[in-house]
């Protein structure tokens, strides 16, 4: 007879005579060796184990598997307990300035990173510093492998996309081995943050890009604004305005229009251009005489007249110009001798001649003179004649001519 377990043979009683040492011999042999793995004893139950010290799963040096776990309860313990410890988990109790109740990893570094965050996984952790409360929150931050895409979501059902924030974004092109990028930056002192709205659609046709107050973006070749153009210009523009927002084109030095293009100017808008100098030759200059206006000569001699006279020649300025300086060229010959230039306005219909600007006299005896009158910054108006005066004692007197510089205000 033998034992279920162990299979130790029993010696028979009254019956066994002469074999009782062997069977006890066998039977402490095996009882001395069993391990209660199958037939060598009975397994040991959880109510026969006493865990008083840590479990070791390498009592060899060879490390062992758990397997076929259900689960493993955790209790929050110290940091300090676990210090010897390497890849091990462990919960916190809060001390040691980690926080409490929270799942941590044990690194063979001996140091310990946060696994969960509240009830879900700590992910700035696992995925190289992105963090914040987008976990907590539902948001989602997630690779799209249908669009080649990453995807910024916030919380919703259908996710609303998420808005971005960063610094400068280098783009580059969709492929492989690309280093040329297009950056867009902030401007390094931004006043006031703003919103920039792109266009609701692309344009039909090759457009002007606009911006209005809103930081609305629009593409249309009509602009109702002062525009100041400086650089070539290659194809028409088209500007529109109203009688109380004038649309103006400000030519800066080195505008020019491309071959059979034009400037096309509606509504009260107007060209306005930079400083431009009319020049007024002798031929336009006359010399009141008693009963007539007499010429000059080639050489800027008063011819005719023998005596001092008035010399004047009218100047065709543009209403809304602004005269800017004015410049008079003459020769005084004769020591004593004087001749004053004035730039006169008058008034039309009513006869009341107004000085714009009156020059001194000058009689210094050189022998070309050039009188430069600036500040004058006088509007061209509608209701008004321009011209010039020249006042000189005698016939002797030569005047060149004059020049008048003028820009639009």
């Amino acid at each position: 007879m033998s034992t279920p377990n162990m299979g130790l043979t029993l010696p028979i009683d009254h019956a066994s005579n002469d074999v009782w040492a062997t069977i006890l011999s066998s039977v402490f042999d095996a009882v001395d060796s069993h391990n209660h793995t199958t037939g060598r004893g009975v397994k040991v139950p959880t109510g026969g184990l006493d865990i008083d010290a840590d479990l070791s799963f390498s009592p060899s040096g060879t490390p062992r598997a758990i397997l076929d776990l259900k689960a493993i309860d955790f209790v929050p313990v110290a940091s300090s307990t676990v210090t010897a410890l390497v890849g091990a988990f462990f919960i916190s109790d809060g001390t040691g300035g980690l926080t409490a109740n929270e799942l941590y990893y044990r690194t063979i570094l001996g140091s310990n990173v946060q696994v969960t965050l509240g009830a879900a996984l700590n992910v700035a952790a696992f995925s190289g510093g992105i963090g914040g409360d987008y976990i907590p929150a539902s948001a989602l931050l997630s690779y799209d492998a249908a669009s080649l895409s990453y995807w910024h979501q916030q919380p919703g059902a259908p996710r609303p996309w998420a808005r971005m924030r960063s610094g400068d974004i280098d783009i580059y092109e969709t492929a492989a081995s690309i280093v040329n990028r297009v950056r867009l930056k902030s401007p390094a002192a931004l006043g006031a943050s703003y919103d920039v709205t792109w266009p609701a659609a692309v344009p039909g046709s090759t457009q002007l890009m606009q911006m209005s107050a809103a930081g609305v973006l629009s593409a249309s070749s009509t602009v109702a604004n002062a525009v100041t153009l400086s650089g070539g210009i290659t194809n028409n523009v088209t500007l529109t305005g109203g009688a109380t927002a004038s649309a103006l084109i400000t030519a800066n030095a080195g505008v020019t229009a491309g071959a059979n293009q034009s400037f096309t100017v509606s509504g009260t808008g107007r060209y306005k251009h930079p400083s431009e100098e009319l020049g007024i030759h002798i031929a336009a200059f006359r010399a009141d005489g008693a009963s007539a206006y007499v010429p000059f000569n080639q050489i800027g001699y008063i011819t005719g007249f023998t005596g001092a006279c008035t010399v004047q020649a009218w100047i065709p300025l543009p209403v809304g110009k602004r005269i800017l300086t004015y410049r008079q060229f003459y020769n005084v010959n004769g020591t004593g001798a004087s001749i004053t230039p004035k730039l006169r306005r008058m008034t039309i219909g009513t006869g009341v001649v107004n000085d714009v600007a009156v020059g001194a006299a000058d009689s210094t005896g050189a022998v070309v003179e050039s009188q430069n009158l600036t500040g004058i910054n006088h509007t061209v108006l509608a209701s008004e004649g321009y011209f010039i005066q020249v006042d000189v004692s005698q016939p002797t007197h030569q005047v060149f001519g004059a020049s008048i510089s003028y820009d639009d205000p």
